[in-house]
């Protein structure tokens, strides 16, 4: 992932307004629970794959419930859009990702938020939504932001609402929003995943210096840093463990409760190794991540065993003694593979992120 300066480079010249802000301290549970008149919202758990991306060719974002895909009503507007991630509820699904937009002189790309349909942006700023979970009665979304030319800064998005039904199907009738940016010591970084247990709020990702990229993860805005991590993209509550998965100098590695464990095995001359993806079973521990040998591969690791040559992995859902591995075109339950639908017969999907419901 090259430095934040050079992602700017093709991003532009940042709008000068700041958006809703609030310290990460104030990024605790029970901040409000919506009115009387709005129904109660929870999370919908239909034993599904769900996958979000988008459109390649014509960049578009779609997301896809089991092998069928559903259109986003307002992922038409704006030169490109692409879903991040789907929190799926009674009320609708909420579908996080971004937006970009010509400003006139220059293309900017912005987080944004779709609720049945309909989007809103998360931040004025160039930005990038690129996960989200339902928490507490509030949406929350982990990324990061522009707040000027020269750095970029993780940071959780919280959304507070209410709603109403409009023909037929829910709406927001009314919106908080605030971002917490997270604790890095003034450096640039990323928040790459989020989880939410009890009343703890987690995520995790990296910071970066002048020589070097730190993994670290945020429990409820307080930063720690794992133990010679370089990335930390992946990040599950277990009976009370934490488990990230990442990279290290040296390839692959997880941690488990902060220690750290390299995942030996990719074939000889492999590089950009990493975890991207946790889940846990009955059968224990499955992960999944991506290697880089000519081309960009995926793996699977469980028991000590190694299984490379993947197609790239994008997440992982474990049910029972089921164990799903998400891919950017499909997924695996156990040793059946389950391709995505092409979007009209010619646009290809491209899936960012799959998640188990």
């Amino acid at each position: 992932m090259v430095r934040a300066k050079q992602r700017l480079a093709h991003l532009v010249i940042l709008s000068s307004a700041l958006f809703l802000t609030a310290c990460p301290d104030s990024l605790m549970p029970g901040n409000g629970d919506g009115t009387d008149e709005s129904p109660a919202i929870a999370l919908k758990a239909s034993g599904q794959v769900y996958t979000a991306g988008y459109s390649t060719g014509v960049i578009r974002a779609y997301y896809w419930i089991g092998d069928t895909l559903h259109t986003i009503a307002e992922a038409d507007q704006g030169v490109g859009t692409q879903a991040a991630c789907v929190v799926p509820t009674n009320l609708g699904d909420y579908i996080a990702g971004a937006r970009t937009d010509f400003v006139d002189p220059i293309l900017i790309q912005r987080a944004i938020i779709w609720f049945n349909g309909r989007g809103e942006f998360l931040d004025d700023a160039p930005s990038y939504a690129i996960s989200a979970v339902l928490h507490d009665g509030k949406i929350l979304v982990a990324g990061w932001w522009y707040p000027d030319a020269s750095s970029i800064r993780p940071c959780i998005w919280e959304l507070s609402d209410t709603w109403t039904l409009s023909d037929g199907s829910y709406a927001v009738a009314s919106r908080s929003l605030v971002r917490h940016d997270l604790p890095t010591d003034d450096r640039d970084g990323q928040a790459r995943d989020i989880f939410a247990s009890d009343a703890d709020v987690y995520a995790c990702g990296y910071y970066q210096d002048d020589s070097a990229k730190h993994a670290c993860y945020w429990k409820n805005g307080v930063r720690t840093d794992l133990d010679g991590g370089t990335m930390a993209e992946a990040l599950r509550v277990h009976e009370g463990s934490v488990y990230i998965g990442g990279s290290s100098a040296s390839g692959a590695r997880y941690w488990l409760d902060g220690a750290g464990h390299d995942l030996p095995g990719l074939p000889s001359g492999s590089s950009d190794a990493i975890v991207n993806a946790i889940a846990l079973n009955d059968a224990g521990l499955f992960i999944g991540g991506s290697y880089y040998k000519g081309d960009y591969l995926g793996f699977s690791w469980h028991g000590g065993t190694m299984t490379p040559s993947l197609p790239r992995v994008i997440g992982a859902g474990a049910r029972g003694t089921e164990f799903y591995l998400g891919c950017e075109e499909g997924w695996f339950n156990g040793g059946s593979y389950t391709d995505l639908p092409w979007i009209g017969g010619t646009l290809r999907p491209r899936g960012i992120r799959m998640r188990l419901y």
